[in-house]
């Protein structure tokens, strides 16, 4: 047998904790569009807010150092990500005053 399938599948898996976070062109081949994944599960924190410019918005946090350690994610912008990130999510929670 030259390989597993079940191994392979659960790389597949294991892909879906990636979102598309941004594009960019690469130093080292001039020309060609990147797309940059980040795993969904090293953000470990990330606000939700409706700007007037912005539209609708989070701001992410990594727990590792990736740059920007912070990033702007707006839905009209990049909704594959955005939706990703906000499944799941209660509508509904308490605010927090300082």
């Amino acid at each position: 047998m030259l390989f597993n399938i079940d191994k392979i599948s659960d790389k597949f898996d294991a892909l879906t904790d990636f979102i598309p976070l941004f594009k960019f062109d690469s130093e080292n081949m001039k020309g060609i569009e990147h797309t940059m994944y980040v795993n969904k599960n090293r953000i470990y924190a990330f606000s939700h807010f409706n700007h007037p410019t912005f539209k609708e918005c989070l701001i992410i946090k990594f727990d590792k150092p990736i740059q920007p350690k912070e990033y702007l994610l707006c839905k009209e912008d990049n909704p594959t990500a955005y939706n990703e990130l906000f499944k799941g999510l209660p509508e509904k929670i308490r605010k927090e005053t300082n």
